[in-house]
């Protein structure tokens, strides 16, 4: 008979090779899928990198970071965009500010981003004109950084207009106030826990994938209430975007977010479509989630409204579901597209195309 000691030696050694090879199986994946891995790391080729001058993470400059989804194609600002020269005499330059809907995470190629496909609707609306429409979106970025990217990326390129589609990144900021006030609060006792490493793909797939299993129906009280919330700090950060557009003197497009599900979907299609949402906003239910994306962007229109800018409520326009989004919040191909005919629509009856 074999010992139990050995036997749960060995049951733990078998455990630790199938996550290594599961690991290593995913990296491998998320390497010819998307060309971003470990092995990035290990290769010095990362996707982003901390740029000198703003301390921003932008795109690798001058970069073609290759996966089977997805071929990033950046320039030497770091941004997912051809090269940007000096601006031609007749040129009528937009540049889109925002965060991974903008960059085009559900896009394979640099030409069916937003931007791309603004370029080309409103060169064929436009034949007699020359339009080059910049992709300012770097994924992750709140608004506060995408100030940054505005003032010192963007500012120098001389624009002649300005479309902003913020993104819901500042909504993640409740559920790590939460958790910084619970650790505050908390006194531990515990011995030192072991951190795993954050480039873990086989954990954060886990994470993922039940989702479904951990945010049901079922209420949790700890879950936050959106009516409590202090959201004055975001309409600050809204406000002083803003008032860096206007150092720009340029006309300014403000654009509400949009997502997958709405509130007039079954409930479970909701549950269904808004998994990613819940996933990084894991302190708010279905129910908070839908109002805080309606708070946040109540606040976007209502600040941009005050202060004389026109403004795109996108979510009445796109329709919710699968066609036009890959996830929650990011667009596919159809929906870069659709956004694209969106934006030109509303930029030519604003008046913001010179006729």
């Amino acid at each position: 008979m074999q010992n139990p000691v050995t036997k749960t030696f060995k049951t733990i050694a078998i455990t630790i090779i199938l996550f290594i090879v599961l690991e290593i199986a995913l990296q491998v994946r998320s390497h010819i899928r998307f060309g971003k891995s470990v092995f990035n790391a290990i290769s010095e080729t990362t996707t982003f990198v901390v740029d000198p001058k703003t301390g921003l993470l932008l795109l690798r400059p001058n970069a073609i970071i290759e996966g089977s989804q997805a071929t990033i194609q950046s320039n030497s600002l770091g941004l997912r965009d051809d090269e940007i020269g000096e601006k031609e005499d007749d040129e009528f330059r937009i540049a889109i500010l925002g965060a991974s809907s903008v960059m085009g995470t559900y896009t394979k190629k640099n030409s069916d981003t937003i931007s791309a496909k603004l370029n080309n609707t409103l060169s064929s609306h436009f034949p007699e004109k020359n339009f080059k429409v910049i992709n300012a979106g770097i994924a992750g970025l709140v608004v506060y950084e995408q100030i940054k990217l505005l003032d010192e990326i963007i500012q120098p390129l001389n624009i002649d207009l300005l479309v902003w589609y913020p993104g819901f990144n500042d909504m993640t900021g409740y559920c790590l106030q939460q958790t910084e006030a619970k650790a505050s609060q908390k006194v531990n006792f515990d011995l030192p826990k072991i951190q795993l490493p954050s480039w873990l793909l086989s954990i954060d797939l886990l994470i993922k994938n039940t989702i479904g299993l951990r945010t049901t129906e079922i209420q949790n009280t700890e879950q936050l209430d959106p009516s409590t919330l202090d959201t004055s700090r975001y309409s600050k950060k809204i406000n002083q975007l803003l008032d860096t557009a206007e150092k720009l003197n340029v006309p300014t497009l403000v654009v509400t977010n949009a997502r997958a599900f709405r509130t007039d979907m079954p409930e479970k299609e909701q549950y269904r479509l808004s998994e990613t949402s819940r996933y990084y906003n894991n302190c708010f239910d279905l129910k908070g989630i839908n109002q805080l994306f309606d708070d946040h962007n109540l606040i976007i229109k209502s600040v941009a409204e005050s202060r004389g800018y026109p403004v795109l409520e996108l979510n009445e326009y796109i329709p919710g579901g699968d066609t036009y989004f890959g996830d929650a919040t990011h667009f596919t191909v159809k929906g870069s597209q659709k956004v694209a005919e969106i934006f030109e629509q509303k930029l030519i009856t604003s008046g913001l195309i010179p006729q």
